[in-house]
């Protein structure tokens, strides 16, 4: 019940500062996860945002107008966390699985996949070329 007046307040404050500042705002409801979101990455360009979930999914969104363009799904655990690697086009996620999955956002699917620790990956990043 917390969390709702919380939601409504929130609502409240942003309205109120359109109203008083006089800005375009847009609330864009959070849709294509259906489970708690555990990371998310921008591309470098700033035009991308990936996120990942326990909902076992990894959802490419365009930034500017807040669309899902593709969600890449169906393992057996949930994404702990993801990460772009803008020079390949490549998404890279990791799960509860202790797998790394690479997604290529060419081709639009899954084209690789390692297993980095059997206990699950929290984390993973890209170390600087």
């Amino acid at each position: 019940m917390k969390k709702n007046y919380t939601f409504l307040i929130v609502l409240l404050i942003i309205l109120i500062s359109d109203l008083t500042l006089a800005q375009d705002v847009r609330i864009i409801p959070p849709v294509g996860h259906t489970g708690q979101i555990t990371d998310v990455d921008m591309s470098a360009d700033g035009r991308y945002i990936v996120s990942s979930s326990v909902d076992k999914t990894i959802i490419l969104w365009d930034y500017i107008t807040g669309r899902q363009i593709i969600k890449f799904s169906g393992k057996d655990y949930g994404a702990t966390c993801c990460v772009f690697d803008d020079k390949h086009k490549i998404i890279y996620s990791a799960g509860w699985d202790g797998k790394i999955r690479e997604w290529d956002l060419k081709e639009l699917k899954q084209t690789a996949e390692w297993q980095a620790y059997s206990n699950g990956v929290n984390n993973i990043d890209l170390l600087p070329k």
